[in-house]
């Protein structure tokens, strides 16, 4: 059952989510949150671009970010003790990788359901 934190959302829903990123490896640049998240996701698959860490309510939901330069299709597959709400944490290799990225999608951003 969702909450108001965590509205249902279906495919083609589009609303404004806060985003953040985690990685598993320093790179270049500043820090970060997020170091040495290299393995198992909770759904129990491997770390991999595109994947991304979400309240519990929607694990397994696929979304796109509007103006991610990535283009991607990222999955819910992972959770976390911060990750609560709308709130999506998206997976990259190192930290540069994320540094950029949030640099160019921001921190607000709107994402739409796929399914």
């Amino acid at each position: 059952m969702h909450s108001t934190a965590t509205p249902e959302l279906g495919p083609g829903d589009r609303v404004v989510a806060t985003v953040s990123f985690y990685y598993c490896t320093e790179d270049a640049g500043p820090v970060g949150d997020g170091e040495a998240w290299c393995g198992i996701m909770r759904d129990g698959t491997d770390v991999y671009p595109g994947a991304a860490a979400c309240d519990y309510d929607y694990l397994g939901q696929q979304f796109r970010i509007e103006g991610d330069p990535t283009g991607r299709i990222y999955t819910c597959n992972d959770t976390g003790s911060a990750v609560h709400g709308l709130h999506r944490d998206i997976w990259f290799r190192t930290n540069a990788e994320g540094w950029s990225w949030q640099r160019d999608v921001g921190r607000q951003v709107v994402i739409e359901i796929v399914n």
